[in-house]
């Protein structure tokens, strides 16, 4: 949970785990190796990066309750590096789905498709907050 709370928060060294990661898995070598890659490499980490670090929210938000699923979840952190270029058109229309037992849930069913990625997109600050506060506990 600590590691989910790290890498969830935006910052220089969530940012540097990343792209740790993502370097190692492509063959790339080290994170510090990433701001020596031609521009378009680097573009391709930092939209990689962004849809780890959905995930890893999206993640939070399954381990608490209010959502159910969520693109990508039973896929390995290395798959979905090495097949992003294949698969990130399958992200196009795709969002995690409310959960039911979420008080706002009614609502949420009311939304067209793009209304419902960004009313969970909106839960992003709140889950941060409640996630962090569930350590402390």
């Amino acid at each position: 949970d600590k590691t989910l709370v790290l890498l969830s928060k935006p910052g220089e060294e969530a940012a540097m785990a990343y792209y740790e990661i993502i370097l190692g898995v492509l063959g790339l070598g080290g994170a510090a190796k990433f701001y020596y890659l031609p521009n378009e490499q680097q573009l391709k980490i930092i939209d990689i990066h962004f849809l780890l670090i959905d995930l890893v929210r999206f993640e939070m938000m399954r381990r608490i309750g209010w959502i159910t699923n969520y693109p990508f979840e039973s896929d390995s952190i290395i798959d979905i590096i090495e097949f992003y270029e294949k698969r990130k058109d399958e992200l196009a229309g795709l969002h995690p789905v409310l959960s039911p037992s979420h008080p706002e849930y009614d609502f949420y069913c009311k939304q067209n498709a793009r209304e419902k990625e960004m009313f969970i997109r909106r839960l992003i600050p709140k889950v941060l907050e409640k996630f962090e506060q569930s350590l402390n506990e």
